[in-house]
């Protein structure tokens, strides 16, 4: 089976590396759940560029998802952690400073991973048992998407659990419209959330 091509917006096909992917090899898909539907009290939400890594306990974390931003959901079910990262953009190289991706790793996709990682290996999760779940990376309305931000978080986003050997489970990206990526704290059980709701994932 040959590994799907994405831009890199350079105008130039690449190929992704997605042989470490095992939505794309096997269909993976992430169930359509209605967010209203949680328990406001106990529905933890990751706001624009944060992370969040909770031990196991009854509730959700949910991200909602704009445009390109991409949701990555991480559970570790030995050490029973889920973690959620609501990541911008593709690459903490584009930061003006340093400092800044220190303050807020969690706006760029390559540093908001390694934070992410890092944070969960703090409270005993190991990366490769970690369950990966990827969300978002849509276009910028219905117009053409001349800087393909979103494919981009995606590609980057690839490249990173690629390297580190991390299959993704299951996904739901590119399109165009807002999406809500949920993972269930308890049993790190993922769901998505479409504007219709009615669709399938």
């Amino acid at each position: 089976m040959n590994a799907p091509t994405v831009s890199d917006g350079s105008g130039q096909n690449q190929q992704s590396p997605t042989v470490y992917t095992a939505a794309v090899l096997f269909g993976g898909a992430i169930p359509a759940q209605d967010v209203s539907k949680k328990d406001p009290l106990h529905a933890v939400g990751v706001a624009p560029a944060a992370l969040s890594v909770q031990a196991a306990r009854s509730g959700t974390l949910f991200a909602q998802l704009q445009g390109p931003a991409i949701g990555i959901a991480l559970w570790d079910p030995i050490a029973r952690l889920a973690a959620l990262g609501h990541l911008l953009l593709p690459s903490s190289r584009s930061a003006l400073t340093p400092a800044a991706v220190a303050v807020e790793p969690g706006r760029y996709v390559d540093s908001g991973l390694a934070a992410l990682f890092e944070r969960m290996a703090k409270q005993g999760g190991v990366l490769n048992r970690m369950i990966v779940t990827m969300a978002g990376g849509g276009q910028v309305g219905a117009a053409k998407d001349l800087f393909q931000v979103g494919t981009r978080n995606v590609t980057a986003a690839r490249k990173v659990l690629w390297m580190s050997q991390l299959l993704i489970s299951k996904e739901d990206v590119g399109g165009v419209g807002e999406r809500t990526l949920i993972i269930n704290t308890e049993t790190g059980d993922c769901t998505v959330e479409k504007a219709d709701a009615s669709c399938a994932v």
